[in-house]
């Protein structure tokens, strides 16, 4: 009885060891705030040239989407540029690595949308998306198709050729990996802004009153910094001052006619004459 008893409490010492090393490094993942990484565009993966699929007569784009490239080279480019802006985009950071305060914006410039382009109706698209197990094998999946011998006399032609899929495969992971940094750097500026008004509305906060103050003892101030009155509303403070300056002489001018105007005399009552009724 005692070598079972010991062998059960030497079993259950063991497990709070292994679930608190669980928890802990569970909690430790979600303190952990890194930035989102962007992927590369298609590592170690020789990829196959890419032909532009024709467009459709109508903005909403019905075929497999451009290469990312051939819209601007700046997206090609996007990932080797942040590299070397690297420093510059770092921003100000505490030891957890969350921004504390917004740093100057990186001089970019920004792939443009085709003028053509809309959306169409949403969930249009939904559905057609590769889950995590399938894209973390498609690279793999280009390779095979490069590499696949007597392809057409096994799969026969009703498929399409191993080119043509590799090469819409690539394409798809080309702007997978696009709208994996774009995601990445939207979450970046939307930090970035948050912490520049954060600091910026606090500054115009404690301004504000003495704009007013200011404005107050000299009016014209509003019409020589007009910027400023339209942020902390200087207007609207001068023409509350107005309306209540008219109010005030209205009401002075209503009680001075009131003192100087003849009393108004009673209207006589009415007079009901009786009727009387034969018997």
């Amino acid at each position: 009885m005692k070598s079972t008893r010991s062998t059960q409490s030497k079993k259950k010492a063991l497990v709070p060891s292994t679930t608190t090393a669980a928890i802990s490094s569970s909690k430790t993942k979600k303190q952990r705030s890194a930035p989102k990484e962007a992927p590369p565009l298609i590592s170690g993966v020789s990829l196959p040239a890419l032909t532009t699929p024709a467009s459709t007569t109508g903005p909403t784009p019905t075929t497999t989407g451009d290469t990312p490239t051939s819209i601007n080279p700046i997206v090609a480019a996007s990932a080797a540029a942040l590299a070397s802006n690297a420093t510059s985009l770092q921003p100000a950071a505490t030891a957890a690595g969350v921004p504390t305060a917004a740093d100057d914006p990186p001089a970019i410039i920004l792939p443009k949308v085709p003028a053509t382009f809309t959306p169409g109706p949403k969930g249009r698209l939904r559905g057609f998306f590769p889950n995590s197990i399938e894209l973390g094998g498609m690279r793999q999946l280009v390779l095979d198709l490069n590499a696949f011998t007597g392809y057409a006399a096994l799969m026969g032609s009703a498929v399409e050729p191993a080119s043509s899929i590799a090469s819409t495969v690539t394409r798809a992971l080309a702007w997978r990996a696009v709208r994996n940094e774009s995601e990445a750097w939207t979450d970046y500026v939307k930090v970035e802004d948050a912490l520049a008004w954060q600091s910026a509305m606090k500054f115009l906060t404690e301004l504000r009153p003495s704009f007013l103050l200011a404005v107050s003892k000299t009016p014209s101030l509003a019409t020589q910094y007009p910027g400023l009155t339209a942020v902390f509303g200087a207007g609207k403070q001068i023409a509350k001052k107005a309306a209540a300056t008219l109010a005030k002489k209205a009401k002075a001018k209503a009680a001075s006619n009131a003192g100087t105007a003849p009393a108004a005399t009673a209207a006589p009552a009415p007079t009901v004459k009786a009727t009387t009724t034969g018997s």
